[in-house]
């Protein structure tokens, strides 16, 4: 099928080629020309394993594909990226960045600090674009929203392939799915109540944080995002990561398990982490010999990418050795165990249990299981760490819940019973699409005037004071070096492993 191979390829390539823009930008050629090499090798290699795996879908309604492209561009749309809805606090770091890649020759070296440090290989292609064509800040925008789109929808199709079927529920789910967070939400309540603890901001009444909260974060202590959470703060690492998970699940046995998820560290080293166990798992079980698993491809791109960017990603501050003794277990006494115990249960094991002995058939559900459990006891650097490591595998359990209700052989009480609970879960996601679609209505009206003046005040008070360059600050800037500076090389950049050996 025509369509199928140009897709598949597409797929590949949208995760390959910002990393191999990133070798020839960022990398002297003596070190770039072999670790391209090394990605071409990979890129054949596991495009021929997936279309030898297609075995085709069974729908081809061109209403599901419209529906689908309608709701998952919406969805992006709303997110803010490209500036065409309401951004949250997060853009405050990520418009500057990308600004700097699509304006600034590479690699990024700053006037008065040092060079830009960061996993920004996500924006690389559509600053590329915008780099060849002489793209104004508007063109660059749409540039970086057409990219962000696209991946979305390679992630959906990629999702329906491997069920080899299509389903509105795929969409649906891509947008929707979460833990049960309102629940949780409401437990920590009344527990304030009870014990006068203070929980909610005082700018939010318990009404407002119910339907435009960011209630994901009701135990404090540990975190999961949502699909629609991790678009609309840190699309960057999460829309490459769901589309690498999307295809490493198709791969059967393969000599790619390893150098496909090891392309996750080039636009997240948090999910890299948590994808390791997964592909390792992948690895050990679909291959029935060894060389499978120790094919060329499977050592010498992962040994790239380590080499390469961890050299690249130890040059920012926030690589320090400071940041780096910040690290310790969350467990600390009987409240946080307890904590910790409600927050497995409704973030996911919950889904667990109600799927019952059913979900230990599908492949990876005891790794993902134990990923899911272990990753919150342990806070690696930052709370980072627990909300992005756990992009894979929450992003498998999603594709384990679609799998559940669109399998006949399951109890149609058990499939009401999960299709409850996701319905319970999705109120999460409404509270950001809620939140965005809001201030971005009252941003367009603020724009034709037609505003009360009370509400321009309040969206006023809403705005993020955003520098448009990391360029603008200076080592004495306390204010933005705080807000900026793990963005930023340490000061004797030059004398790091990557810039005295590796870079141009």
């Amino acid at each position: 099928m025509l369509a199928d191979a140009i897709l598949t390829a597409c797929s590949v390539l949208y995760v390959s080629i910002p990393v191999v823009i990133f070798f020839y930008g960022w990398l002297n050629v003596y070190v770039a020309v072999p670790a391209s090499l090394a990605i071409l090798l990979f890129v054949f290699s596991v495009y021929r394993e997936l279309r030898r795996n297609y075995f085709g879908i069974t729908c081809n309604s061109a209403k599901f594909w419209l529906f689908m492209i309608i709701c998952l561009c919406t969805w992006v749309l709303l997110s803010g990226i490209g500036g065409f809805g309401y951004q949250n606090y997060d853009f405050v770091a990520r418009n500057p960045i990308y600004h700097d890649l699509c304006d600034y020759e590479w690699p990024v070296i700053y006037e008065h600090t040092g060079a830009l440090s960061y996993y920004f290989t996500f924006w690389l292609f559509p600053a590329f674009v915008s780099k060849i064509f002489s793209l104004t800040l508007h063109g660059q925008n749409v540039c970086l929203y057409l990219w962000a789109s696209l991946g979305v929808c390679l992630t959906a199709y990629n999702v329906c392939r491997h069920f080899r079927r299509t389903s509105f529920i795929v969409p649906l789910a891509i947008i929707f799915f979460s833990g049960l967070d309102v629940v949780g939400y409401l437990i920590h309540c009344v527990y304030s109540m009870i014990y006068h603890s203070a929980y909610m901001s005082p700018a939010l009444k318990f009404h407002e944080m119910l339907l435009f909260g960011h209630i994901e974060v009701w135990p404090q202590i540990f975190s999961y995002s949502s699909n629609t959470v991790q678009l609309y703060w840190v699309f960057n690492q999460s829309i490459p990561v769901w589309l690498i998970t999307s295809l490493l699940i198709q791969l059967r046995e393969s000599r790619n398990h390893l150098s496909l998820s090891s392309l996750a560290f080039a636009y997240s080293p948090w999910a890299a982490i948590g994808i390791i166990p997964i592909a390792l798992t992948a690895s050990l079980t679909r291959n029935r010999t060894f060389r499978s698993i120790f094919s060329l491809q499977n050592i010498l791109l992962p040994l790239c990418m380590l080499v390469i960017y961890g050299a690249f990603y130890l040059t920012s501050m926030g690589g320090s050795a400071s940041r780096m003794s910040s690290s310790h277990w969350k467990i600390v006494n009987a409240k946080y165990l307890i904590a910790y115990l409600l927050f497995i249960l409704l973030d996911f094991g919950i889904y667990f249990i109600a799927m019952g002995k059913s979900i230990f058939k599908y492949d990876f559900s005891v790794v993902v299981l134990l990923v899911l459990t272990l990753i919150p006891l342990y806070e690696f650097i930052s709370g980072d760490f627990i909300m992005r490591a756990s992009i894979p595998a929450l992003f498998i359990l999603m594709t384990f819940l679609i799998r559940f209700l669109l399998d006949e052989d399951n109890r149609v009480f058990r499939k009401k019973i999960l299709a409850f609970m996701m319905i319970i879960g999705a109120w999460t996601a409404m509270n950001e699409i809620n939140r965005s679609t809001g201030y971005t209505a009252l941003n367009l009206m603020n724009s034709f005037g037609v505003l009360p003046q009370q509400f321009t005040r309040y969206l006023d008070k809403l705005h993020h004071e955003e520098l448009y360059s990391i360029g603008y600050v200076t080592p004495d800037d306390t204010k933005n070096m705080g807000k900026y500076g793990q963005y930023i090389s340490v000061s004797n950049y030059r004398d790091t492993v990557f810039f005295r050996y590796l870079a141009k």
